[in-house]
């Protein structure tokens, strides 16, 4: 039995290319995206993350991911859970130490391993950013609110070899 979870947070107001300037060290133009799907395939043993694009200004991305991975995105986005997630927690412990998570961006794509990578970006007293895994980094999103960015060149990397979108 294939079983699909669903889970689209509404889409923002712009979605053009974006530069973040000098004050990080990522730079390059950037789409904001949104998580629109979550896809168990228990049949397949297939489990990916749907990004789609605001305000239609691109294709979609199929981000493949684990099992684990996937449900520690489906329980964080539950709101019903009693105790907080770990993603939930994450959010708690930055703000708690007077940080914001400011953005999430999916900053590269590896072709022959089909990977991709991304980075959040903190803000308090300085710009923190460290790498993640997609899958945690749309948690976080998604949890805390933040803008989910994708780069250019992973959008032209991934649809220039034919893959689903």
């Amino acid at each position: 039995m294939t079983n699909q979870e669903h889970f689209c947070r509404d889409h923002f107001s712009h979605a053009e290319p974006f530069n973040f300037g000098g004050h990080t060290e990522i730079t390059g133009e950037f789409v904001k995206y949104d998580l629109a799907r979550l896809h168990f395939s228990y049949e397949e043993d297939r489990f990916f993350l749907r990004l789609d694009p605001c305000e239609k200004q691109g294709r979609n991305l199929y981000v493949e991911t684990g099992y684990i991975e996937l449900s520690l995105v489906k329980h964080s986005l539950d709101r019903s859970l009693p105790t907080p997630t770990v993603h939930k927690l994450l959010v708690f412990l930055a703000q708690g130490m007077s940080l914001t998570v400011n953005r999430v961006i999916v900053a590269d794509f590896t072709l022959t391993s089909r990977t991709f990578a991304a980075k959040i970006v903190l803000n308090g007293a300085s710009c923190i950013q460290f790498d993640c895994r997609v899958s945690d980094g749309v948690a976080l999103a998604m949890v805390s609110g933040c803008d989910l960015f994708v780069a250019k060149k992973v959008e032209q990397e991934y649809y220039s070899k034919g893959l689903p979108g």
